[in-house]
């Protein structure tokens, strides 16, 4: 199997980190004011020698998020069919255009 395999110990010492993390948020979003002073608290739990600011940190995450957003089929499908839907192509045509395109040309409409 590729990948990595994790035993019991590790998914459990995993939940639990997580809880502690998510704890950390809730009580941090119970105080919130201001949203991105709350994201930029949040960012902060985060903070390591790969990401040295919770800015850093928030630019990583809206990244992350972007791009599961578009490799999600769902999402790609809604956005084609939107797409196809409203998407306008406006052209001008040239000299020579608007003399060899006439009433009885295909492109004409």
């Amino acid at each position: 199997m590729v990948g990595f395999e994790f035993s019991s110990f590790e998914l459990l010492i995993s939940s639990t980190v997580r809880q502690t993390v998510l704890k950390k948020c809730d009580i941090l979003l119970q105080n919130c004011v201001n949203l991105f002073d709350c994201a930029l608290s949040i960012g902060n739990i985060y903070v390591f020698s790969k990401f040295n600011t919770a800015e850093e940190v928030l630019r990583a995450a809206k990244f992350m998020v972007a791009m599961q957003l578009s490799r999600d089929p769902l999402v790609r499908k809604c956005v084609r069919e939107t797409f196809f839907e409203r998407a306008k192509i406006n052209i001008k045509p040239t000299k020579k255009g608007t003399k060899e395109i006439d009433e009885n040309h295909p492109c004409y409409r």
